[in-house]
């Protein structure tokens, strides 16, 4: 406890002659609040005698006040308006402090600004002065401003600030501001770095509190506001220009935003400019607690009588908490009790049960005896503190706390902790015990993805969307019409635009003169006028760049004003180019220029130039033709003009954006209080609420209405007392702090008010803790004292300064000694002065730097200490973090920097404009920070940097705030096996408390001038370090450079240097060096051994190596064969049967293709063709393209409808039924049959109908009376059921006499009865219909796309037949009727394949010719339907004579040679039109394509192909109408491109048979002449070439079509096509050039078999083999092996002489 807070806070008790000397100082210089000063005069006019009354934000004139603020002093006895020891004397000091703790820093920045104005506003004189810092920044446009000095100050400074538009966003007014980019990183030339730079800067930060100052000769006006831009959205904006930003502000002043649309200018020139100002204040996070402290109600804050007491707490009687002093409670233990052991019940009020309680948990459980105190002392107090020194577990005591409280059903809990870390390590242990996962966490600053799922934004979306309900989506819709409706405003008030559209009325109205000019000026202008639309309207427009950025808005004018504007037609005369130029010119015709003006009556000269530069008042009296004015004349008027355009638009619109205001402000509350209720809904739910103190302060009005019970805070000792109070709602009853006051206070930055500052120690104290201030005053404290982090060495320190009965855990006795250091602990006293940063307080010393990189390097060289955050480097001062982490940056070992540390790194100008690390191993991690923000951490390893030093041993050098003895505390606590300081014992000693702990490592020889270091080989020998650079001679490998002389497996001696990373003394381990290594030899070091074999050496270090059997990659170790490594990555390969990409694992799909295609394992790379289970089914993906997600199930047919329920089983097809819809109602029916989605709308009205007792209908209007429940009739026990789920209300509770139809009730087919609103969400009924802000529906909308089920009640999951959700679940049938299909599609397909073996026996002669023109005919009409194949009835023996002309006997001999290929033709023409429910639908309103059985159509259309190539040429006159059109339609790729090789194919087909007809023909009359037979192989060598060319450009048609594919998809898309329809097309372009060289030879010609040589790992169904004979073909069918096609021509027959035809 301090003495000296004591006697001070004590008041009277503790009075003397110096306090009453303070108390008269104080009184003299007691300067009161606002109207009771003297004289009556505030201060400024913001200076308020109540804190309700005073602006949060401060004004103008409170910044440049010259008096100082109103600050009241933190005494009991001092001066104060307010009656001493009373809450509302609290609250105003509290507020009033911490209000001057957010606005320091930017009132002493405006002053220096102030100062340097004076200055340059000051008369010249003939001396040259030096610029101030003000003007140099000017000069570079922006930067850093720094002073140094105790009241130092250091911002950010921006220049070239205008205003942009201004707009209603994120619930609030914003004004967009164009400004300089910074010097640096941010004007990179590279727009993708300047993005980057913004996305990762501490500059402009969302929710920054900036200045922005409007400067003019001798006089500046400030406006402050918040930034509402984030980072990236900065980002966006520079990457348009590098000079220049937008930044985006919501000022606190409506001023700004009036002259902000009035579009007014604020950076003319040097003596009137604009700049802002940002000091990094986060005004967000403070703006919640001080608006709380101003509001709130003085009484309703619980414990007042403790906490605003202002005598001495140490005779304070604290009672147990009052939910705990009802009578008959009792706090159950037995959760705390080991396995087995009983401890009984706790009575809070009765001392004995508390000495009870104490005894058997000291006993029965895992707590030590402090723990156990401490437990007890909380259940027992309303108000209890718990003080944890280091490393004593204050975590895990609260933590068993939370458990008995929860365990007892104290529910809701609010846990506070000051930073995210502190909460999220203290959650992840509540987590980890098991305590509850009813977890709320408000905030979504946190870094733990398990923690990330409890947060409350989350929590909204995901555990339950119902909350979300419509009352939101009404205020929210509210808020968007209105933010819209300000939009529309606001770019009228504002006109970003002036166009001709706008400035026609306006000249009309006010310059009639000059609007003439306009509207017909001179033909030839009007001619170039027209020339330069259409070129625009063809090419774009053009932007003009200015000096490296584009051009303002004004200047992006388009229209005739915009032409006469910029000069259009003045730039035409001085560059000349006639809009248009015969084609035909020839020398002696006139000259472009004179032709062209001599159509437009200038015969003989061009217009002359406008060059005139008149006044204004000229050009708007004198001159009319506005065409005669030169380009200056014109800008100047043009300003004159869209400025009064531009006053006109302002003031016309103020009054309704006034309105809109209001109106805005008033839709945005209602959306709050309506998300309130949302949250408050969710909060009252839950057992543990967590946030930070900044979170409890913004939610302060949900927690009121939650109504926790208790409140305990973490880390107490850094939590301001104006954060908790802030947090202590009326119904808390129990408040426990957990922390440490002789720990780190929480970092100001108004030095004044800290303790560490002589008037904040003796007058403010405001970073005293509420734990600290109650302790000091007497309050009796728990105290915690076994800690199990330290060595005891270790733990000596601070048991000797700070905490004497503090004890050890024997676990800490057993830390084995540092490696490689004689000393566990070591102070390095050293000589080497401190450096200080130009204008800046932090300070550095490059020595200390140097030193603890050898250091750091030496420790990672060592085994136990290369693991992630083993090894930690605690700096003093932030300038001495920046150069630790820069020198360890350049030895590519990667720094953790706790993120208080980078945003104070950031604040304070010394972050790097350079962001990111090089990746390094995760050996080389390392934790840095400053000593302020590492309080609750530890590492094995501590190095400390102390940075302050003198330069000598003699010297008396100050050591700044080292000196604290909370900040030496936590330095010396940190580490858990060894400790190494750097910094001057002789400058330390002049502190007493670093006095005392030199002297302790004196006596254990544990200080010097060099670090002692020994080799683990070679312990006895010792060498000192002294000087940088000194280890890596000494110790290049962790050792030292004694030769390691280890025998190597091979016989020879390893000639390296002891290497100590690992053990060396059993000769099986020395195979585990590193040496052969794959990685880059700059970022991966080799040892330097020297072996014969080096096989026989192996690389542990983790490195990314390339794996040899697919294109991805794997970090493993170095020594490893990347050959032997499983491949866990996606294979994403694309498949054939589902066309996307395989999700299984790449090795289980290499795995497949090996034993599929029977792959060597050794052959690589390889080319996985086959793929693991993919599939929802779970049955393996097959390289044909037959699989289907979609097994056989025996349940009973899920569809069902008024008409009938299916009995057949759910795997069968079944029709949709097609009765009429029986939805109907008074006001509108269905019109579509059953089985039809329903296009009508629900209707929403109540039912007017009777039930049969004599009660109205409590349903809606169409739903059947017969099947609803009458609720008055119900009894009170059977209305107790839930049936609003989303306000969780009773039957009982519904409101039956409601007039909103939300409120009505469906009764489902299982008896459950729920809200038309519960039953409307849970169908989703927003995807089926349009609906509007109110709820109604105005129309459908097409469903969603993808397969849909059926919804189920919500409680026993039975079906829903309610009509009024027909559109809903007839969907929903008709994707299950579509999947049967598409699984009986599947099985007849497969079916095909397991056909047998066909003879085929030629017949020798055809019957005699017959009219070809009516078998034509005849043929057209049996060719079936569109979209189907050829009926199968075209091939059968009937049609062989009736459409084919074949005899009766050649009908039955084709009958007897294709029987079976008839029946296999038979059975695909089934499969090919089968048609699901989605196209059997007689109205197709909403409908989305069908899918299921488009994939087997056209697999169906492929197979039917192949037999019909087998049987004639007649497959072309259908394809390209069928199964190409099938498969576009339905994305299918690959079936698209192979459906277009059929079509080559069949063009083939037909083209060979008519020209060989033809040819035959011809024959018959005569023989063939060279000129016929060269014309018929002309014509095949050109359609060769037409093949070839069609080829060519479905390949690119293909890979152009596909999906974004990275290089490896469109490789393995590219693979696949050269496979499956290249090589196809290659063929039929060589049988082309067949055909060509019989055709002209003459030679004999036959047909060939195009299959025979294509191979095709992508075809659906089995194949046949051909076999050939002399007289036979016989075709074998086998199950896995490929269609082999026949050509076979029934209709191309040859006349014979006979006049009968043979097959040719």
């Amino acid at each position: 406890m301090s003495s000296s807070s004591s006697t001070v806070d004590r008041g009277r008790g503790g009075g003397g002659q110096m306090h009453q000397a303070l108390t008269s100082r104080l009184e003299l210089a007691h300067d009161p609040p606002g109207t009771l000063r003297n004289g009556g005069l505030p201060h400024h006019d913001n200076d308020f005698t109540n804190i309700w009354d005073i602006r949060i934000a401060p004004t103008h004139e409170e910044l440049v006040c010259p008096l100082p603020p109103n600050l009241p002093i933190f005494l009991p006895l001092a001066p104060h308006r307010l009656p001493e020891g009373s809450m509302e004397r609290h609250l105003d000091i509290q507020f009033r402090l911490l209000r001057e703790e957010m606005i320091s820093p930017i009132r002493h920045s405006i002053a220096e600004i102030c100062n340097d104005l004076e200055i340059m506003w000051a008369p010249r004189t003939p001396s040259i002065r030096n610029p101030t810092t003000l003007e140099q920044l000017l000069s570079s446009k922006g930067g850093s401003y720094k002073t140094s000095g105790t009241n130092s100050v250091f911002f950010h400074l921006y220049t070239g600030v205008e205003f942009a538009l201004v707009r209603a966003e994120r619930q609030r007014f914003t004004v967009d501001l164009r400004l300089d980019a910074p010097p640096g990183a941010a004007r990179d030339k590279s727009w993708r770095k300047r993005t980057e730079y913004w996305g990762q800067s501490k500059r402009l930060q969302h929710a920054n509190l900036v200045a922005l100052i409007l400067i003019s000769p001798n006089q500046f006006h400030v406006y402050l506001g918040t930034i509402i831009s984030t980072g990236r959205d900065i980002g966006v904006s520079a990457k348009q220009d590098a000079e220049t930003v937008h930044l985006r502000v919501s000022f606190f002043d409506a001023e700004i935003e009036m002259m902000a649309l009035r579009r007014q200018p604020i950076s003319i020139n040097t003596s009137e400019y604009a700049i802002l100002l940002d000091n990094n204040i986060m005004f967000e996070a403070l703006h919640p607690f001080l608006e709380t402290l101003q509001n709130v109600e003085p009484t309703s804050i619980p414990f007042s009588h403790i906490i605003s007491s202002s005598e001495s707490l140490e005779s304070l009687s604290v009672q147990p908490p009052r939910y705990a002093r009802v009578p008959g409670f009792k706090f159950d233990l037995q959760c705390l009790a080991r396995s087995g052991e009983n401890v009984p019940s706790l009575d809070a009020s009765d001392e004995m049960s508390a000495l009870n309680a104490r005894r058997e948990l000291q006993a029965s459980s895992d707590l030590d005896p402090s723990q156990v105190d401490a437990l007890v002392d909380a259940l027992t107090r309303e108000v209890s503190l718990i003080q944890g020194p280091p490393g004593t577990g204050k975590s895990y005591t609260g933590v068993e706390i939370l458990r008995v409280l929860l365990s007892n059903n104290i529910r809701p809990i609010v846990l506070i902790a000051f930073t995210n870390h502190a909460l999220d390590h203290l959650l992840t242990s509540i987590l980890d015990a098991e305590i509850t996962t009813n977890i709320v966490r408000i905030g979504t600053k946190t870094k733990h993805e398990r923690i990330a799922q409890y947060t409350l934004n989350r929590l909204e979306r995901v555990s339950s969307p119902e909350v979300l309900s419509r009352k939101i989506g009404r205020e929210f819709a509210c808020v968007k019409r209105t933010e819209n409706e300000i939009a529309r405003i606001l770019n009228q008030m504002q006109l970003p635009e002036v166009t001709w559209e706008i400035a026609e009325p306006f000249l009309g109205s006010h310059y009639p003169n000059h609007v003439g000019s306009f509207r017909g000026p001179p033909s030839w202008i009007t001619e170039v006028f027209r020339e330069v639309l259409e070129d625009e309207n063809e090419k774009g427009r053009w932007t003009r760049i200015s000096k490296g950025r584009e051009v303002s808005e004004d200047s992006q004018i388009f229209g005739i004003y915009g032409f006469w504007k910029d000069g259009r037609d003045i730039e035409f005369l001085l560059t000349f180019s006639p809009p248009t130029k015969p084609e035909d010119e020839r020398s002696d015709s006139p000259k472009p220029r004179v032709a062209f003006f001599g159509k437009h009556g200038f015969p003989d000269q061009i217009p002359a130039v406008p060059s005139k530069c008149r006044s204004l008042e000229c050009l708007t009296n004198d001159v009319n033709d506005v065409w005669s004015m030169s380009l200056s004349e014109r800008k100047c008027l043009a300003k004159l003009w869209e400025k009064e355009m531009r006053q006109l638009a302002f003031y016309s619109n103020l009054a309704k954006y006034q309105n809109l205001r209001t109106w805005y402000k008033s839709a945005c509350s209602g959306f709050d209080n309506v998300k309130d209720e949302v949250r408050r809904r969710l909060l009252s739910e839950t057992d543990l609420i967590a946030c930070t103190t900044t979170g409890a302060a913004n939610l302060v009005s949900l927690l009121t209405s939650v109504g926790p019970k208790v409140l305990m805070v973490e880390e107490a000792g850094q939590v301001l007392e104006a954060h908790v109070l802030a947090s202590l709602v009326s119904s808390v009853e129990h408040l426990i702090c957990i922390g440490d006051p002789k720990q780190l206070r929480t970092n100001l930055s108004t030095f004044t008010l800290s303790m560490d500052s002589a008037p904040g120690r003796k007058l403010y104290k405001f970073d005293r803790s509420l734990m600290e201030r109650l302790s000091d005053a007497g309050m009796s404290m728990s105290q915690l004292n076994v800690q199990r982090r330290m060595r005891p060495m270790i733990s000596h320190f601070i048991r000797t300064i700070l905490y004497p009965n503090l004890e050890d855990h024997p676990i800490v006795y057993r830390y084995p000694a540092v490696q490689g250091m004689e000393k566990d602990i070591f102070f390095f006293s050293h000589a080497n002065p401190e450096s200080a940063e130009v204008d800046s307080v932090s300070r550095y010393n490059t020595f200390e730097v140097e030193m603890i990189r050898d250091l750091v390097l030496y420790f990672l060289k060592q085994g136990p200490y290369n693991g992630v955050g083993d090894i930690a480097v605690l700096c003093a001062y932030l300038g001495q973090l920046q150069k630790v982490r820069v020198a360890l940056r350049d030895l590519e070992i990667e720094v953790n920097v706790d993120e208080r540390d980078e945003e104070m790194l950031g604040r304070t100008g010394l972050m790097n404009d350079e962001i990111g690390f090089a990746q390094v191993e995760v050996a080389r991690h390392i934790r840095l920070g400053t000593v302020d923000n590492f309080q609750g951490e530890e590492a094995k390893i501590v190095i400390i940097s102390l940075v302050r030093n003198s330069g000598s041993f003699d010297s008396d050098g100050s050591i700044g705030f080292l000196k604290s003895s909370n900040r030496i505390n936590v330095a010396l606590s940190r580490a858990q096996h060894g400790l190494y300081i750097f910094g001057n014992d002789s400058n330390l000693r002049k502190n007493e408390t670093w006095k005392k702990v030199l002297d302790e490592m004196e006596r254990a020889d544990q200080v010097g001038y060099a670090i002692p270091i020994v080799c683990p080989r070679h312990p006895s020998t010792t060498r000192f370090i002294s000087e940088p650079g000194e280890l890596p001679e000494l110790a290049p490998e962790g050792g030292c450079v004694t030769p390691c002389e280890s025998v190597l497996p091979c016989g020879h001696f390893c000639p390296s240097v002891v290497h100590c990373f690992r053990k060396l003394n059993c000769p099986a381990l020395l195979l585990t060096r590193a040496l052969q290594c794959h990685a880059d030899q700059d970022n991966h070091r080799r040892m330097n051994h020297m072996l014969e074999n080096l096989d026989d050496v192996y690389c542990a270090s983790l490195v990314s190596l390339p794996l040899p059997g697919c294109e991805h990659s794997a970090v493993i170790a170095c020594g490893e064969d990347s050959a032997n490594f499983a491949c866990e990555e996606a294979c994403g390969a694309l498949t054939v049967c589902c066309s996307g990409k395989c999700t299984a694992r790449c090795h289980k799909c290499q795995q497949v293709t090996r034993e599929t295609a029977t792959i060597p394992a050794g052959a690589f790379p390889l080319d996985r063709t086959h793929h693991a289970s993919h599939h929802l089914c779970g049955l393996p993906c097959s390289s044909d393209s037959d699989h289907t997600c979609n097994q056989a199930c025996s349940e009973q047919c899920q569809k069902r409808c008024a008409h009938h329920k299916c009995e057949e089983p759910c795997w069968k097809p079944c029709s949709p039924c097609m009765e009429p819809c029986e939805w109907s109602c008074p006001h509108e029916s269905c019109p579509v049959v059953c089985g039809s989605v329903c296009p009508r709308l629900p209707c929403n009205r109540a039912c007017k109908q009777r039930l049969l007792c004599g009660h109205g209908c409590p349903s809606i209007c169409g739903e059947p009376c017969e099947g609803q429940t009458c609720i008055a009739c119900l009894p009170d026990e059977k209305k107790v059921d839930v049936v609003d789920l989303i306000q969780q209300r009773t039957l009982a509770e519904v409101d039956l006499d409601s007039k909103d139809i939300l409120e009505r009730l469906i009764k489902l087919e299982c008896g459950h009865i729920f809200t038309v609103e519960t039953l409307d969400r849970h169908c989703s009924m927003s995807a089926y219909y349009e609906v509007d802000v109110t709820g109604a529906y105005l129309a459908t909308k097409s469903p969603p796309v993808n397969y849909q089920t059926p919804p189920t009640c919500p409680i026993c999951r039975g079906p829903i037949t309610a009509l009024r959700y027909g559109r809903v679940t007839k969907r929903a049938n008709l994707d299950i009727l579509e999947q049967n299909v598409a699984r009986a599609m599947s099985s007849a397909l497969a079916g095909v394949g397991a056909a047998r073996k066909i003879p085929f026996r030629r017949p020798a002669r055809a019957k005699a010719a017959e009219d070809f023109d009516l078998l034509s005919e005849n043929r057209r009409n049996l060719f079936g339907k569109e979209f189907e194949p050829l009926p199968h009835g075209v091939i059968d023996q009937s049609s062989m004579t009736a459409v084919h002309g074949f005899s009766g006997e050649e009908g039955r001999a084709w009958k007897r040679v294709v029987r079976d290929l008839l029946k296999l033709y038979k059975t695909v023409f089934d499969i090919a039109r089968t048609r699901g429910p989605h196209f059997k639908r007689e109205q197709k309103i909403g409908q989305p394509p069908h899918k299921a059985n488009s994939r087997f159509q056209v697999e169906g259309f492929f197979l039917s192909l192949e037999l019909r190539y087998m049987l004639a040429e007649i497959a072309q006159a259908r394809i390209e109408g069928k199964a190409l059109a099938i498969a576009q339609k339905s994305s299918a790729f690959r079936l698209a491109a192979r459906a277009e090789v059929y079509i080559l194919r069949g063009e083939l087909e037909l083209f060979r048979f008519g020209v060989l007809t033809e040819r035959a023909l011809l024959i018959q009359d005569k023989p063939l002449d060279d000129v016929h037979r060269q014309e018929y192989s002309d014509r095949a060598q050109k359609r060769a070439t037409i093949t070839a060319t069609q080829l060519k450009k479905l390949e690119e048609t293909y890979i152009l079509g596909l999906p974004p594919l990275s290089l490896d998809g469109l490789e393995v898309e590219s693979r696949w096509f050269a496979q499956n329809c290249r090589a196809r097309g290659d063929r039929y372009v060589e049988e082309y050039h067949t055909l060509a060289t019989h055709l002209l030879a003459g030679s004999g010609y036959l047909a060939l078999p195009l299959q025979e040589r294509l191979t095709s790992s992508n075809h659906l169904t089995s194949v046949m083999s051909v076999k050939h004979t002399s007289a036979t073909r016989t075709v074998t069918y086998s199950r896995n092996a490929r269609w082999d096609g026949l050509t076979f021509h029934p209709l191309a027959l040859k006349p014979s002489q006979t006049g009968h035809r043979t097959f040719y």
